[in-house]
């Protein structure tokens, strides 16, 4: 065989296929190697001299008889049926692309549930622990829906219809507060969540209210946004079934399958929420775990994320320099946490003075799921259902920018490295404060003009010679 070196400067050539379930690619100028890919078992493979090609050839064929045999029986008799050929020439591509569709009655009872369980135990560890809460959820919500259907009964118009009812609430709630429920034949009006409606009905016992005169809960309707992610995950899911080294030759009939085209609902409006004072205060009366406090605290000062804030150490604490370092988190997962260093305000300071200053360990206990409920349970009885505790990056990036904080200056809080995508999605000012602003820069500029001296042209009053 050729030497390390000589491989290194010989172009492997491309993967063409030799006969079903069996690939050969050029590694390099006297080897091949030859790969076995039957779906539902480990992929094989294994390189040999080009002179040794038959052995190569038998080796295949061998593999593939042994694989079929621990496969379901449909991908036995699919990998049975083409015996092994006569010696001769290798398949070319466009011979791979011609013989594609006899595969197509397999790939078609392919069930939907097995795909969407692949991606729950392969791909959902790989993203960010914050994350996979809301992935899992869509991923119930789709094998509730399509699970018991095989790849081949998934239309396009079957996902479309979904999307239409989906948005119209007949698969449940969501977080939407569009007018689209009078449409529907819904309730129409501020909506209420679940807790929300519980503590108004009881205070309206307690004012010695009835059961049949108690508020109504209104049902909301799930955003447009919620509808492009579960769709985006179910064409995703299917995707990666694809790349998957078994089953990364039919990736090019997956697609060709219409419901992969079907169109996504239009993108949601970013939110506007602000949170005034008053809220603030009301919102911190109803949060009594001190911690979770402390946690809002630093969320509506520094920008930060729920899960960087709860990611926050002591050793990381220079009160010195009033900084904090945020480090992206290890492990396995994607994460949009940047390393940096983040400014302290005074009341961040202040918030972690009144919690003791500590050597090392983290700062909060607290799980990110308990924290999210507090706060949300906390709003709710104060009546601020449309309140998140994500809202708080919001409220804060815009209160930085009414005192007069730059964008770009903003930035270093946030680690974002665009500016568009902090004002598109963070940046909300307060326009009467604005308002106030202008009139005074107005008043001042009045004044100055109004003052002796002003306004006289050069030379007015000057003694004529």
């Amino acid at each position: 065989m050729a030497s390390s070196k000589d491989k290194q400067k010989f172009p492997s050539s491309g993967r063409v296929r030799v006969d079903r379930n069996i690939y050969r690619e050029v590694r390099s100028a006297d080897s091949v190697r030859y790969k076995v890919a039957v779906s539902g078992q480990p992929v094989q493979t294994r390189t040999f001299d080009l002179v040794d090609e038959d052995k190569a050839k038998a080796w295949a064929y061998g593999i593939r008889a042994d694989l079929a045999g621990k496969a379901s029986p449909a991908v036995a008799v699919s990998a049975r049926r083409s015996p092994a050929p006569a010696r001769g020439p290798v398949a070319s591509g466009a011979a791979l692309l011609g013989s594609e569709s006899n595969d197509a009655g397999n790939l078609e009872a392919i069930s939907v549930k097995t795909i969407l369980d692949r991606y729950r135990t392969v791909e959902v560890p790989k993203l960010a622990a914050s994350n996979r809460g809301s992935v899992l959820s869509r991923l119930n919500i789709l094998t509730k829906t399509f699970g018991h259907l095989k790849l081949g009964e998934l239309t396009k118009g079957l996902v479309s219809r979904y999307r239409d009812d989906r948005l119209a609430g007949l698969y449940g709630e969501g977080r939407s507060y569009a007018d689209r429920a009078e449409h529907h034949g819904l309730a129409s009006g501020k909506y209420k969540s679940k807790s929300a409606a519980y503590y108004e009905r009881k205070r309206h016992k307690a004012r010695g209210g009835s059961d049949e005169t108690a508020p109504v809960r209104r049902k909301k309707l799930p955003s447009t946004q919620t509808v492009r992610h579960e769709l985006r995950l179910l064409k995703l899911a299917c995707k990666t079934h694809f790349d998957d080294d078994s089953m990364e030759e039919h990736s090019a009939w997956l697609a060709t399958r219409p419901f992969m085209a079907t169109a996504l609902p239009p993108p949601a409006a970013p939110r506007k929420r602000r949170l005034s004072r008053e809220e603030e205060r009301n919102l911190y009366r109803q949060v009594t775990n001190p911690e979770i406090r402390s946690v809002l605290t630093l969320a509506l000062s520094l920008t930060l994320r729920r899960a960087e804030v709860l990611s926050l150490r002591w050793e990381d604490l220079k009160l010195s320099e009033s900084t904090i370092k945020l480090w992206r988190p290890k492990g396995p997962g994607g994460s949009k946490t940047t390393e940096r260093d983040v400014p302290l305000t005074p009341d961040a300071i202040a918030t972690l003075t009144e919690m003791g200053i500590k050597k090392r360990g983290k700062i909060f206990s607290v799980k990110l799921t308990s924290c999210t409920q507090a706060v949300r349970r906390a709003a709710d009885r104060i009546g601020l259902s449309d309140f998140r505790l994500h809202d708080s990056r919001r409220e804060a990036v815009s209160r930085l920018n009414d005192i007069g904080i730059a964008p770009a200056t903003i930035t270093v809080f946030t680690g974002h490295t665009s500016e568009e995508v902090l004002r598109r999605h963070y940046l909300q000012p307060d326009v009467p404060l604005v308002a106030q602003r202008v009139a005074q820069v107005f008043a001042e500029h009045a004044a100055k003009a109004a003052a002796p001296g002003r306004g006289r042209t050069p030379g007015e009053g000057a003694t004529q010679g």
